[in-house]
């Protein structure tokens, strides 16, 4: 009976995984996908630096082997963890998905942070103990909070939200290629009226900076954590009609706010 919520909230999230990797399989962006890249952006992080010092990128995606051994690897310890509870399975994902962000990263020329929800709540299942789980699962709460609440801040402190063609031009810059290869065609008609109408796309700045600012309150109830999942999922939702940003990764942030 102790771990039945971890065993639970384990079902959850690694099959989300599951899926994550497979949704990457479909993308074409596992290593043993990657055709054996050699163009590489560390930019100035440190860890990034390290990666490369040890020559570890290319360790995994220079040998097909490798990176098709990676990837299985990638799959499976989501299965082992969920048929056995073992927690190390967990701690081997959790490894993983790190090398995979950073290599992934390095190769891709943009340092993503989409993977974060799945490195984040991966960590509360490195114990048995159902006591430290929960307090691993109370900081993954709370950090996810803390991401979007600084969000909003940021935006407000900065100025950015008091520009009023402030999201036009970041329309502009998003979509540039999109315009480039469909024109008006599909969401570009969307796209085109919003850069047109500056206070309905401010509109949309401002609707994202109050669903940051709601989550707020996860900070002193968790009574309004069902609503604040709805706010989330509505922002991811905006964000991918308005900004064209599929945020399906980050949406594993969601089970902190449902189990």
């Amino acid at each position: 009976m102790q771990n039945n919520k971890i065993e639970q909230r384990s079902k959850w999230f690694f099959y989300f995984a599951m899926i994550w990797v497979a949704y990457r399989f479909w993308g074409h962006a596992l290593f043993s996908q990657l055709a054996e890249p050699v163009l590489v952006y560390p930019s100035i992080d440190n860890t990034f630096w390290l990666f490369h010092g040890l020559n570890i990128p290319a360790f995994f995606t220079q040998h097909q082997f490798i990176a098709t051994i990676f990837d299985l690897l990638l799959f499976f310890f989501p299965i082992l963890f969920i048929k056995t509870q073992y927690k190390w399975y967990a701690v081997a994902f959790s490894i993983l998905l790190a090398i995979y962000n950073i290599v992934f990263a390095t190769y891709s020329a943009h340092h993503f942070h989409s993977l974060m929800g799945l490195m984040i709540v991966s960590i509360t299942f490195w114990t048995a103990n159902e006591a430290r789980h929960q307090r691993l699962w109370e900081g993954a709460r709370y950090y996810f909070l803390f991401v979007m609440v600084s969000a909003a801040l940021w935006k407000l402190f900065r100025g950015a939200a008091f520009q009023p063609d402030q999201m036009v031009n970041i329309l502009k810059a998003q979509h540039a290629q999109y315009f480039a290869e469909h024109g008006s065609a599909k969401l570009g008609a969307f796209y085109q009226y919003l850069i047109q109408n500056t206070a309905i796309a401010q509109g949309f700045y401002w609707l994202a900076i109050v669903l940051e600012l709601a989550f707020l309150i996860g900070f002193f109830t968790k009574k309004w954590d069902k609503l604040l999942l709805l706010f989330f999922f509505a922002f991811i939702i905006t964000n991918y009609f308005v900004m064209g940003i599929f945020s399906f990764e980050l949406s594993v942030f969601g089970i902190l706010f449902w189990l």
